[in-house]
């Protein structure tokens, strides 16, 4: 009886190592062992995993480093730790690639992690906000990690992010960074694929991530569509985007308008759409006082299309919640257009300017 309960408690110990978050920079012990702890506070990302697939997270290549930790198969949201190494509370925010590979991957290569990069499951565009964190939620979608390939050259001066069945609310397939010479692939499931780019950068006048899409060009028998790529995979087990192509007798469109909302109260507010804040395109929600955020008001597509959007949208639902809620009457925002609202008083007691046109979107 007696070497059972010491086999029993030698069990436990073991486990409890493994089960539980460690003090490591990169998640976890000496073993290198995966952190799937979910922080639901002081997160550097969530992610909504809707894959049937562990996934390991890094900042950037796969490399010891760079570890953040673990995204358990089919998880709702799941929050990686914020380690100061990776992303400090000082300095300047900045963007990222984020790289997921599969857990039997790294468990396979834990000593040549950086051989993985050209095979990652997926990589996702990130960003990190120093003061502030990133309310963001990163989607996996449930076709990756499948038995046929996308594979995508993108040797242009613009980050793209490809997403499948429409634009801004398509569900993302993966990021490639500008100028990847080499074929960049991902692992999908045979279906019909309607593929649409967004091209992203970082605007160091504003302090703000803009994102764009091409489209058609007046004159063109398509004009005002956005550009993509359908195909379908089952047959046929692998598709090619060169996304130089969708440069060819285009323009830049955005999809929405950026409501600019300036703060001069005492505590902060965030701006509600119904009973949801808003978030950046950096995934920012609280204006701090004395602050200003640029918030994306997206544009309604045409009814029945994946690819053209309205020129307007009329907004009635918006608000500004401090303590209380002020309501934002009804405006119609057009779209590729910069628009400021100031608000000033203190606390529960401020008050709402009329909303002005500032200024054109440019990319």
């Amino acid at each position: 009886m007696r070497k059972f309960l010491v086999l029993l408690l030698a069990a436990g110990f073991v486990i409890s190592l493994t089960g539980c978050p460690t003090d490591g920079s990169n998640g976890g012990g000496e073993d290198n062992t995966i952190d799937y702890t979910n922080y639901t506070t002081n997160y550097a990302i969530r992610i909504k995993n809707e894959s049937g697939i562990n996934l390991v997270a890094f900042r950037g290549p796969p490399s010891p480093g760079n570890l953040m930790g673990g995204v358990p198969a089919n998880f709702t949201v799941h929050g990686l730790r914020k380690d100061l190494s990776l992303f400090p509370n000082t300095g300047s925010s900045f963007d990222y690639v984020l790289h997921l590979i599969t857990e039997e991957d790294y468990l396979a290569n834990r000593d040549k992690l950086p051989t993985l990069e050209s095979r990652s499951f997926t990589k996702l565009w990130a960003y990190h906000n120093v003061g502030s964190p990133n309310e963001s939620v990163l989607t996996v979608s449930n076709f990756l990690g499948g038995t046929h390939k996308i594979k995508v050259n993108n040797a242009t001066a613009y980050n793209v992010e490809l997403r499948q069945g429409s634009v801004h609310t398509g569900a993302i397939i993966g990021y490639v960074g500008a100028e990847t010479y080499d074929s960049t692939e991902f692992n999908v499931a045979p279906q019909a694929y309607s593929v649409f780019p967004i091209f992203r950068k970082f605007d160091p006048i504003l302090g703000i991530i803009k994102s764009a899409y091409p489209k058609y060009k007046p004159g063109h028998e398509l004009a005002g569509l956005a550009i993509g790529r359908r195909f379908q995979l089952g047959t046929t087990t692998e598709a090619t985007i060169n996304v130089q192509q969708f440069l060819v007798d285009t323009e830049f469109a955005a999809g929405y308008a950026f409501l600019y909302v300036q703060n001069n109260v005492s505590d902060g507010i965030t701006l509600r759409y119904g009973i949801e804040d808003v978030l950046t395109q950096a995934g920012e929600m609280i204006v701090n006082p004395g602050h200003s955020l640029y918030f994306p008001i997206y544009m309604d597509r045409v009814l029945g299309k994946d690819d053209e959007y309205l020129p307007y949208r009329d907004v009635g639902q918006l608000s500004i919640y401090s303590f209380v809620t002020r309501a934002i009457p009804e405006f119609r925002f057009e779209e590729g257009k910069i628009y400021r609202i100031n608000v000033s008083g203190t606390g529960g007691s401020f008050t709402l300017s009329e909303i002005t046109y500032e200024r054109d979107w440019s990319f």
